[in-house]
C-alpha cells in the first residue's frame, strides 16, 4: 500500500523531459538518480520515497485541460507521520519548479488540479492511517 501521485501540466507547458528530471533530482540532496527513478533517502531521518519519470505519451489521459507531465511519486504507507511531512516539502519543490498540477486518486486526496500542502497531508494521513489499521487487523489474525 502506498500514496501515489501523478503530475500533470496544463496549457502550453511542456511535459518534464527525462534530461530535466535527471538534472533536477541530481542537484538535490538525499537523491540518487538511477535511470528513470529518483530515489530519496534521508540518512538522518530514515525517510525514503521515489519519483519516477515515464514517457508522457504512454501515461493515461485524465482531465482534458491537464496532460501527463511524465512524473509520478510514491511513498509507502505504514510509516511514521513525519514521512509525509518530509515528502511534502519535496513534492512542493517539484511542483513549483516545473509548474505542475496533480492527479491524486487517494481517498481524501486532492483529485485533479492544483497542488496544495494541506491536500497532500490530508491524503497522506488518511491513507497512512488506513495502512496502520490494515496492518493491525492482519496482525490480530495471526
Amino acid at each position: 500500500m502506498s500514496y501515489d501521485l501523478c503530475f500533470c501540466v496544463s496549457g502550453d507547458l511542456p511535459a518534464v523531459s527525462r534530461e530535466a528530471f535527471q538534472a533536477y533530482f541530481s542537484a538535490r540532496p538525499w537523491y540518487r538518480v538511477e535511470g528513470t527513478q529518483a530515489l530519496y533517502e534521508d540518512e538522518d531521518t530514515g525517510v525514503y520515497f521515489t519519483f519516477e519519470h515515464s514517457d508522457p505519451d504512454a501515461t493515461p489521459q485524465g482531465d482534458r485541460d491537464l496532460r501527463p507531465a511524465g512524473v509520478s511519486f510514491n511513498v509507502n504507507y505504514h510509516r511514521p507521520h513525519f514521512f509525509g511531512l518530509e515528502a511534502e516539502q519535496e513534492v512542493s519543490a517539484l511542483v513549483q519548479k516545473f509548474d505542475l498540477s496533480v492527479d491524486d486518486g487517494q481517498a481524501q486526496g486532492m483529485g485533479q488540479g492544483r497542488y496544495s500542502r494541506d491536500g497532500f497531508l490530508r491524503g497522506w494521513n488518511s491513507g497512512n492511517g488506513f495502512g496502520y489499521r490494515a496492518y493491525a487487523a492482519q496482525a490480530s489474525k495471526v
